[in-house]
């Protein structure tokens, strides 16, 4: 597992090797860059990638939401049965082509709530989740903008509809 952690670290650039005859590799200053985020290094290199490409609040936002496995509410028919499958996502926020610009619509929207539980009542999301998700984006905006200066935290948190160009790269970053 180790050997396969350092190949995946050294494919993201985060390390290089020295050589046969060195057996510590060398963390690079993106590996740097990448040990200041709380996040997976695949995570912290798609905020690297998102600074580079003008695109950091969107993918703060993403990346808050990768680690959330389930942000619908359940549907129950009573009390004594368990929960069913998921309710049907809000069609209201689900984009065509993405559910990471899904789950990047439903954060924007969410972030402009006055009223945040009765927003995620209102289209079904469970509100923990959405707190979480929230919580850690703020947290990594916090940290984007004292490792990027030429990002204003207010700027970092602003998540207004991206543009097509963005949502190209959002999508060429994510996957």
């Amino acid at each position: 597992k180790i050997r396969r952690a350092m190949q995946t670290l050294e494919w993201l650039g985060a390390v290089e090797s020295q050589g046969v005859e060195q057996r510590e590799p060398a963390i690079t200053q993106l590996g740097k860059t990448l040990a200041v985020f709380p996040v997976a290094p695949r995570f912290a290199k798609m905020l690297v990638l998102g600074h580079q490409g003008g695109c950091l609040p969107y993918i703060l936002a993403i990346v808050a939401g990768l680690g959330q496995e389930q942000i619908f509410e359940e549907t129950k028919i009573d009390d004594h049965e368990p929960p069913q499958k998921p309710r049907k996502k809000p069609t209201n926020f689900t984009h065509p082509q993405s559910d990471f610009l899904t789950l990047l619509n439903i954060l924007g929207a969410y972030s402009f709530a006055k009223d945040a539980r009765a927003f995620c009542h209102r289209h079904r999301l469970r509100v923990k989740a959405l707190t979480e998700m929230d919580q850690l984006r703020h947290q990594l905006a916090r940290i984007a903008a004292n490792k990027f200066p030429n990002h204003a935290l207010p700027s970092l948190l602003t998540l207004s509809k991206p543009s097509a160009t963005q949502e190209r790269l959002l999508r060429q970053i994510i996957t």
